[in-house]
C-alpha cells in the first residue's frame, strides 16, 4: 500500500503490518501484531502470574503463564483484501490463536489521507480459565525514533489502578521511560492515552491515536528482556542487553498492578480483563517531519 510519503505491507500469509515507511526510511524493525504479556511486576511474582496454574509448571493450561507466547501463535485461515471505496482498503486477517484454540481478527483499513485505522478482537469459544495480562499489540521500530511525546496521563508511568496522575502533553526521551527498581520489571506505561509521537531527529516517525484511549508503553528493552531478569536472582539494570530500538505496545489494557498485599492478592476485579470478548481500535498516522501532531491527532477520520 502507498500514499504521499508512506508506504505499508501487510504480509499475506502472518496477517501482520510487516513494513511501515516515512519516505524511504523503514520504521519497523518487527512487525505490528497481537500481544498478550507483560514482564511480571513484584505483585505479580506474589501471585504466580508466570505459573499457567499456580504451583505447577508455567506451560500447563490453566493460568496467566499461557499468553507468555500466545502471540506467537496466530495463524490466519483467511486474509481477505476488499476496496469499499476509492482510497480505502481493507485487510481482514482472521483465524486462531493456536496455542489457545481460540478465534482472534486484526483489520487494517488503509485510507487515501495515509491513515491507518486497526481494530483488533479475540472472542474465546469457551472461556478461558485466565485472563491476559495484557490485551493489545506490540512492534519494535528501527534505532533513532527515541523522541516521545504523548497527551495522557503523566509525566510518570500510570496502570490501570494507578493513576493519580495529571492528563497533558508531556515529551521525553524512550530511555527516560524506565523506572529503575531495584529488580527489572514491567515499567513506563502510559494510561489515558489520547495520541502518542515517536519520532527520529528529522521528525519522521509514528503517530498512534486512540480511538478512543489508548495504554501504552515505549521502552528500550523488549519485554522478553524484562522477563528474563525477573526470571534469575541477583540481576540489575547494568546486566540488561543494551538496544537502540524501540518496543512499542499500544494497548486496550494492561491489568492492574494490585498490591494489596505481595503474597497472592490479585487485583481488584474492576481492573482485571475478564470481560470477555475483547476489542479496541486505534489510528496510526506515519509522519514526514514537522507535522503538529496534537492537531493531526484532532482530525476525525473513518
Amino acid at each position: 500500500m502507498r500514499g504521499v510519503g508512506f508506504a505499508a505491507v501487510v504480509d499475506g500469509k502472518s496477517g501482520l503490518l510487516a513494513s511501515l515507511k516515512s519516505g524511504d526510511a523503514e520504521l519497523l524493525e518487527k512487525p505490528l501484531g497481537p500481544h498478550f504479556w507483560r514482564a511480571p511486576v513484584d505483585n505479580d511474582r506474589g501471585n504466580n502470574m508466570t505459573n499457567a496454574d499456580p504451583g505447577k509448571n508455567e506451560w500447563q493450561p490453566g493460568g496467566p503463564g499461557i499468553w507468555r507466547r500466545a502471540h506467537e501463535s496466530f495463524r490466519p485461515t483467511t486474509v481477505t483484501v476488499t476496496q469499499s471505496a476509492p482510497g480505502r482498503v481493507t485487510i481482514v486477517a482472521a483465524g486462531k490463536l493456536e496455542s489457545l484454540n481460540q478465534f482472534y481478527r486484526i483489520t487494517w483499513t488503509f485510507l487515501g489521507s495515509g491513515d491507518l485505522l486497526v481494530e483488533t478482537s479475540y472472542r474465546p469459544e469457551e472461556r478461558a480459565t485466565a485472563e491476559p495480562p495484557r490485551f493489545g499489540m506490540q512492534t519494535t521500530l528501527r534505532a533513532g525514533f527515541d523522541n516521545l511525546a504523548w497527551l495522557g496521563r503523566g509525566p510518570q508511568e500510570t496502570y490501570w489502578d494507578r493513576q493519580d496522575a495529571r492528563i497533558g502533553v508531556y515529551r521525553g526521551k524512550v530511555a527516560d521511560q524506565y523506572f529503575d527498581y531495584i529488580k527489572p520489571q514491567e515499567t513506563g506505561n502510559k494510561e489515558g492515552v489520547r495520541w502518542l509521537a515517536l519520532t527520529d531527529a528529522q521528525g519522521r516517525g509514528l503517530l498512534a491515536v486512540g480511538l478512543p484511549l489508548l495504554s501504552a508503553n515505549a521502552l528500550h528493552y523488549s519485554t522478553d528482556d524484562l522477563y528474563c531478569a525477573t526470571q534469575r536472582e541477583n540481576f540489575y539494570r547494568y546486566q540488561m542487553p543494551d538496544r537502540p530500538t524501540v518496543t512499542l505496545n499500544l494497548d486496550l489494557k494492561q491489568r492492574g498492578l494490585g498490591g494489596d498485599n505481595s503474597w497472592g492478592a490479585i487485583p481488584h476485579e474492576q481492573f482485571r480483563l475478564t470481560a470477555w470478548p475483547l476489542t479496541y481500535r486505534y489510528r496510526l498516522h506515519v509522519l514526514a517531519g514537522g507535522e503538529d501532531v496534537g492537531a493531526l491527532a484532532k482530525q476525525r477520520v473513518e
